[in-house]
């Protein structure tokens, strides 16, 4: 599937598997794998200066929203959607962030499930699914995944309000 204009990919080798990312043109393309592959394997060094994705302007305030979540904390899809403008819009949210074109840049990694799991990633839900292990991996490596319980687990906490997003923190 083309997705322009972010049509040049870079795939990033993880130990759980691939880590797939658009850009604009292949000299992007070669920097954001060199910068990835360096997030992968522990640098702390952000994405600010990567530009929000081009897409539907609900996307981008996902996306813009997404991209202000800490390194090390998760949000919830609930939370992203308020974000975002629209509180209702849940499903709508996870689906942005299945359409991310630069993970890792936009952390849709962050974002869980306010069911006390830890969601999908990429299109994939299953707890074995291989964009799932990706998802965690990579949680593990900004320190989130110990309060991130996997979908078999429940969390004690209260349901989130847009007003007072439940966060979970390192």
């Amino acid at each position: 599937m083309k997705r322009p204009p972010h049509e040049h990919k870079a795939v990033v080798q993880t130990p759980v598997g691939e880590l797939r990312l658009w850009a604009r043109s292949p000299t992007e393309a070669d920097e954001l794998r060199r910068r990835v592959a360096a997030y992968v394997g522990g640098s702390a060094d952000g994405f600010e200066d990567v530009s929000t994705p081009e897409g539907t302007p609900f996307q981008r305030a996902c996306w813009d929203a997404c991209r202000r979540i800490p390194r090390g904390e998760t949000r919830t899809y609930a939370w992203l959607a308020a974000k975002a403008g629209s509180p209702d819009a849940v499903r709508a949210a996870g689906q942005a962030m299945r359409r991310n074109p630069l993970p890792v840049v936009v952390p849709c990694h962050r974002v869980v499930s306010s069911g006390g799991g830890i969601g999908g990633y990429a299109g994939d839900t299953g707890p074995d699914a291989a964009n799932v292990r990706i998802k965690r991996f990579l949680l593990d490596v900004e320190g989130a995944a110990p309060d991130v319980p996997s979908p078999a687990r429940t969390i004690d906490s209260p349901r989130e309000s847009p007003n007072e997003p439940e966060m979970h923190r390192t």
